[in-house]
């Protein structure tokens, strides 16, 4: 399930700093390699899937994921499109080792509709695990966020101590939770999704004045 509601905020203008990519502080004998140093050598490059790889993005992202083989399964027998998503990749020795897909999306802060970045689908071939890959998919993605002018950008995860190492903050969560009966739903009552500009301003004004 979804852990806690992560936010990467500005520190002064634009986006916060760069993610910092972790070196091992602790000394290691030259002769003896490691995944870390393996990955260095194999010389990672990161960059926008193109839309043709979009098979090869959901290969990694099940590999990683086997509990999600149906849905994945659905979403590539239905033509397997992008919408809204920038996916972005890491490739080492000629193969796509990680990825993460940036859900561009709008929210009101006060009475404006702002841009925003959302992360998800983050994941790296269990044979590459390690090796510093998810990172850098990870700081390609703040740098396609920073150059389309967003300034937060958000994702739910479970592994918050990897994230916060890489600059996130925790944010608290909250929601509302309601019921509605069958027959009201029915006869009066209908909850659909609306885009920013049907909100009535009337109710607009009221949520500035209750923020």
């Amino acid at each position: 399930s979804a852990g806690p509601f992560l936010n990467r905020m500005e520190t002064t203008t634009g986006m916060s700093r760069g993610w910092i990519f972790p070196v091992p502080t602790r000394t290691r004998d030259p002769d003896v390699p490691n995944k870390r140093t393996l990955a260095f050598h194999m010389n990672p490059i990161t960059r926008t899937a193109q839309a043709k790889e979009i098979n090869v993005v959901a290969n990694v992202i099940l590999s990683a994921n086997p509990h999600l083989a149906e849905r994945i399964g659905t979403f590539l027998a239905r033509g397997a499109r992008w919408h809204g998503v920038t996916p972005v990749v890491c490739e080492a020795g000629g193969e796509i080792a990680s990825c993460a897909c940036i859900f561009h999306r709008e929210a009101w802060v006060g009475s404006e509709a702002k841009r925003f970045g959302g992360i998800g689908a983050v994941a790296t071939r269990p044979s590459a695990r390690g090796q510093g890959f998810a990172t850098l998919a990870l700081k390609q993605c703040e740098d396609v966020m920073r150059a389309r002018g967003y300034r937060v950008a958000i994702l739910f995860c479970s592994m918050v101590e990897f994230y916060q190492r890489l600059g996130w903050s925790v944010v608290k969560e909250e929601w509302t939770e309601f019921e509605l009966s069958r027959s009201s739903a029915q006869t009066r009552h209908r909850i659909s999704q609306i885009d920013f500009a049907e909100i009535p301003p009337a109710i607009r004004d009221l949520s500035d004045s209750t923020s």
